[in-house]
């Protein structure tokens, strides 16, 4: 795990054990674009913010993205202009409407067959 990585999942997770995220309030949004400077490979903790409506990671260079599977309020999703090349669990995320996926290194995407959707 890269030094960036540490500090990231640790943000997120002091957010989480902070109750930031996990409020009765439903809904929220987490914006954390452009982190490209910070060489981030991947995002841990996410799993942990069931109650997620939007999430934005946009511009970054994560190569891989887990704990998607567990955002199942998830509306929309904006990976685009990272370096993900296999994304996985969206088949749980029935309530998505919006995908950016543009700008990575994905050939297929499986698990969408239920989940009605625009693509930007």
């Amino acid at each position: 795990m890269e030094k960036d990585d540490i500090i990231l999942g640790s943000i997120i997770y002091s957010m989480v054990d902070e109750g930031v995220f996990l409020s009765e309030e439903k809904g929220f949004v987490l914006k954390i674009p452009g982190l490209g400077i910070m060489d981030i490979s991947k995002i841990e903790g996410l799993e942990k913010l069931t109650e997620l409506k939007s999430l934005e990671l946009c511009g970054n260079d994560f190569i891989e993205m887990k704990g998607l599977e567990k955002l199942v309020n998830l509306e929309y999703l904006d990976l685009s202009e990272n370096k993900v090349s296999e994304i996985t669990g969206l088949e749980n995320l029935t309530n998505l409407k919006g995908l950016l996926l543009a700008g990575n290194k994905i050939k297929e995407i499986k698990g969408l067959e239920n989940v009605s959707l625009y693509l930007f």
